[in-house]
């Protein structure tokens, strides 16, 4: 239901707002179609009338916005290649109004918002995850949104979101470090997930294995490898490569036990291996490192030297080298946005896989049921289970290639069971499940991620002087300016404070 804003018979609103100066004053960064604001490949200010609110919803002031990878990825391109903004959109109406991270004050309430008052500040969960995922697993959510990415952002004077986007944040988090609490969330939960995977499968405590971040010089990968350190795991245990020298230097700088290396050195590389895999030996590792968080986008075999049987591989985000090919990773679809998990059959029993199977299942989506299951084979009749629209959390795949519309079979978070696909592939998948490598997609943030993230912060394990930051204006000028900025990678993390010229 909406409500207007200036009706505040049910929803609550902070009592000396001049709504009407806020309509004056609202203005947004909109992303443009045809048919109503503009542009593609600039952010222009465009006066709005301030939106209603649902009991469902809140008012928030934005303080601190952050430019993503993906609001830049929204806004340069024109092809609908983006998974959650697609250009112009379908419905023909306005553009929207970008940006999902960031940290604001909370200036009216909907009624049915009962965990937030006027004035708490607040960081953005990014998801608008709907209530058919399991408790706390919002990102398997089938239904969800992107805030800022197809629906209104953060992006204007006062936004309106859904109060399950907003999370109250404490005293002791500063605008910046909250702001990027998004983004940090994407590798927490990359590395919780390859955590909970490898604990299932080993029995072993992960914070004592040896990680290994293809990307540590990058966002993603650098926020995870920083989380890591903070959340236990000794520097040493941590190999982080990188394309560029002086990327890698400051790295090797600031973290001096780290081990890094260059993807683009092979003798580095034999270097690496000389150097770990004894070590790797030694502490019972087999000689192959345990996780992996794969991190880049980019063809990841020059690390393969470094998996082995039992490898947890964690693939996270978009990616634009792995959006073709009819495959496991066909459009990144079937392993990272559904997040599921992919074991191969080896010398394993069909009872063994399926114990391992519904573990899994258990750690990383939900112990309040048990998993539905399903053995495929040629004889299976796919097209009638899914005309009965029929859905598994756990698919063995006894046909020996990857039948048409799978992926429409197996739930988000489920786990896939089978033996290696024959085919092309931009991701080597054959190659990985022959060396029994377990694959594990990540995608978003769950309730627990940010958990440990307020955990690290609350205990001083993380601070926003860890995270590289850079400020701008939060105007036309500034935002562009940093929109050029990510577009050339100079900078991690780009973050807007409100000007007071803008908002007088």
């Amino acid at each position: 239901m909406k409500e207007d804003i200036i009706n505040t018979s049910n929803n609550r609103m902070e009592e000396n707002m001049d709504m009407e100066k806020l309509r004056r004053l609202s203005y947004a960064h909109v992303v443009s179609t045809e048919n109503g604001y503009i542009f593609f490949n600039r952010l222009v200010n465009v006066p709005i009338e301030f939106p209603r609110y649902g009991t469902d919803e809140v008012v928030i002031q934005p303080s601190v916005i952050a430019v993503c990878g993906s609001d830049v990825h929204a806004h340069d391109q024109d092809s609908g290649t983006h998974p959650f903004a697609k250009h112009p959109l379908s419905n023909g109406e306005k553009g929207f109004i970008p940006f999902h991270e960031g940290v604001g004050i909370i200036k009216a309430v909907g009624s049915n918002v009962k965990s937030l008052k006027i004035g708490d500040r607040v960081a953005i969960e990014s998801t608008i995850f709907s209530d058919d995922c399991p408790p706390g697993r919002w990102s398997q959510s089938e239904k969800m949104k992107i805030v800022g990415l197809g629906t209104d952002g953060l992006g204007s004077e006062l936004a309106v979101l859904p109060g399950k986007v907003a999370v109250r944040i404490s005293k002791g988090v500063s605008d910046e470090l909250g702001a990027q609490f998004e983004p940090l969330g994407v590798s927490v939960h990359a590395w919780m997930r390859a955590m909970n995977v490898y604990e299932t499968t080993t029995k072993k405590d992960a914070r004592e294995a040896w990680f290994m971040i293809n990307g540590g010089t990058g966002s993603v990968g650098g926020l995870a490898l920083t989380s890591l350190i903070a959340e236990g795991v000794p520097e040493e245990h941590i190999i982080a490569t990188g394309t560029t020298p002086a990327k890698l230097e400051a790295l090797k700088e600031k973290y001096p036990k780290l081990n890094v290396f260059n993807l683009t050195d092979k003798t580095q590389t034999q270097e690496i291996l000389e150097q770990v895999t004894p070590r790797l030996e030694l502490e019972g590792f087999g000689g192959k490192i345990p996780i992996v968080i794969e991190a880049t986008g980019h063809d990841p075999r020059p690390i393969f030297p470094f998996v082995g049987k039992g490898t947890v591989f964690v693939v996270v985000g978009l990616s634009s080298d792995l959006q073709q090919g009819e495959n496991l990773m066909d459009n990144n679809n079937f392993v990272v946005r559904s997040q599921r998990t992919i074991l191969t059959f080896g010398n394993k029993k069909d009872e063994q896989l399926i114990k391992t199977a519904k573990a899994i299942f258990e750690k990383t989506v939900t112990k309040e049921r048990e998993p539905k299951i399903l053995t495929i084979d040629s004889s299976t009749d796919i097209p009638n289970l899914l005309a009965e629209r029929d859905y598994f959390d756990i698919v063995i795949n006894r046909t020996g290639s990857f039948p048409e519309d799978i992926d429409k079979l197996l739930k988000k978070g489920g786990i896939w069971i089978t033996q290696p696909i024959k085919g092309n592939s931009p991701l080597p998948t054959q190659e990985l499940l022959e060396r029994e490598v377990i694959l594990v997609g990540s995608w978003g943030r769950d309730k627990e991620d940010w958990g440990v993230m307020a955990s690290q912060v609350r205990e001083g394990r993380l601070s926003a002087d860890k995270l590289p930051i850079t400020l701008f204006e939060f105007s036309e000028e500034g935002l562009n300016s940093a929109f050029e900025n990510v577009r050339k990678g100079k900078v991690g993390f780009k973050m807007g404070r409100r000007a007071e010229k803008y908002v007088n």
